[in-house]
């Protein structure tokens, strides 16, 4: 059970770093996701890369509904923005630190 207790105390505080660590991306997902309601992995390469995002689209139905014009930019090119690489990229994880 000590064992458990310090593997869980050690984990805590190694977590609690990382965030602290990358507090300016997490606030910048945090407000994508404030404003979009959902982001995809090129946006989250975009805003790990601390580049813009691109405007979003609204469709003429949306539009419609809110008084303003429709637009249809396109996404930014996917093979720009990183994805992989960054802390907390589960599909390439990083081994613990002994």
């Amino acid at each position: 059970d000590d064992e458990v207790e310090a593997l869980m105390n050690r984990l805590y505080v190694d977590a609690k770093q990382i965030l602290e660590d990358h507090r300016e991306v997490l606030d910048a997902v945090a407000q994508a996701l404030l404003e979009r309601e959902t982001i995809d992995a090129t946006d989250l390469g975009l805003i790990v890369a601390g580049k813009p995002l691109p405007p979003l689209k609204i469709s003429a139905t949306q539009a419609s509904e809110h008084g303003t014009p429709a637009t249809s930019p396109e996404k930014a090119d996917k093979a720009d923005a990183p994805t992989a690489g960054f802390a907390g990229d589960i599909s390439n994880p990083e081994p613990m630190p002994s």
